[in-house]
């Protein structure tokens, strides 16, 4: 038996190579699905400090100075909180 021989060094590389880049790419996922999260929270909060803004009544809505800001928290992989104010119309 030749032992310089290199059959099977690819096979070798690849079965220890495929579990980190398997997890990079679960760990790259789970990123961008907490972004969308993200991005739709701050979509809603917009528009509820909006609404509260024009005097609607709106849960959670809290008056600092002359804005109505609306703050949220989402539990995910990673906790999300997003706050988004809107100028109160009449000042």
């Amino acid at each position: 038996m030749d032992l310089s021989s290199e059959n099977g060094t690819v096979t070798a590389e690849l079965a220890i190579s495929l579990p980190a880049v398997l997890l990079v790419l679960t760990f790259a996922i789970q990123v961008l699905g907490i972004q969308v999260e993200r991005a739709a929270l701050v979509g809603t909060l917009a528009m509820e400090a909006r609404q509260a803004a024009r005097g609607e009544v709106v849960p959670g809505a809290k008056v600092e100075g002359n804005l109505v800001c609306v703050a949220k928290q989402r539990q995910s992989l990673i906790p999300v909180t997003e706050k988004q104010c809107a100028r109160r119309l009449g000042i």
